[in-house]
């Protein structure tokens, strides 16, 4: 990576950091993104959950540590894929878009930095390949119970499926 660009990634993941992340309810262990800032009293306390807005997060995480490979990070990566858990108290949400982010988020912690989570990833994964509904045509709805289809569904369903 240019150096340049390098620097700009590292400030901007210095700046999430230190605006962004905290530990879940006081647990010791865990780290979350707070979803404003500056931040409420109820975006601290995570009273307000963005599940994919998490995903997205593991997301730069990793590819932080891709980037600039850090012990640190590495700790970071495993405490927000267990909060993001505890937070959420299991795996799935109502949302299949929401589902597919964080299963490839999963899918790239295995495979690139070595966190894995092979049953979230299986419940998650089994949870998009269900979801489909062939006699309407395939795809995979927004939403659970819900008969909307769109392309930020079917889009990253699609990528982790294939």
């Amino acid at each position: 990576m240019d150096q340049l660009w390098a620097n700009r990634a590292a400030s901007s993941e210095a700046a999430v950091a230190q605006r962004h992340l905290r530990r879940l309810w006081a647990i010791p262990g865990t780290q979350l993104g707070v979803v404003a800032w500056p931040s409420a009293r109820r975006e601290r306390l995570f009273g307000t959950w963005h599940y994919w807005w998490q995903a997205h997060l593991l997301d730069c995480l990793i590819d932080a540590q891709l980037r600039d490979p850090q012990p640190q990070r590495h700790t970071e990566i495993k405490r927000q894929v267990r909060s993001h858990r505890l937070r959420n108290f299991r795996w799935t949400n109502g949302y299949y878009d929401d589902m597919a982010w964080l299963a490839l988020a999963l899918e790239r912690a295995a495979q690139l930095v070595g966190i894995e989570r092979p049953r979230a990833l299986a419940k998650l994964t089994d949870q998009l390949v269900n979801a489909w509904v062939p006699e309407d045509g395939g795809g995979i709805p927004w939403r659970t119970q819900d008969q909307f289809f769109n392309a930020p569904a079917n889009g990253p369903a699609g990528i982790l499926l294939a």
